[in-house]
């Protein structure tokens, strides 16, 4: 996770010319499937605001 935003502020933002604003990114988690519970898997939404 860490290196993927690493890679969003480094690599994809600055390649698309896009700039961040003030505020905080968000983080949303949500579990695959409650029948699922072992497996840990998750959807993530990172959230970052820009202009």
């Amino acid at each position: 996770m860490k290196d993927f935003i690493y890679k969003i502020y480094t690599a994809y933002l600055p390649a698309q010319h896009i700039i961040r604003r003030k505020g905080i990114d968000v983080e949303m988690y949500q579990r695959q499937s409650k029948k699922i519970k072992k497996s840990g898997m998750i959807s993530l939404w990172y959230f970052i605001p820009i202009l």
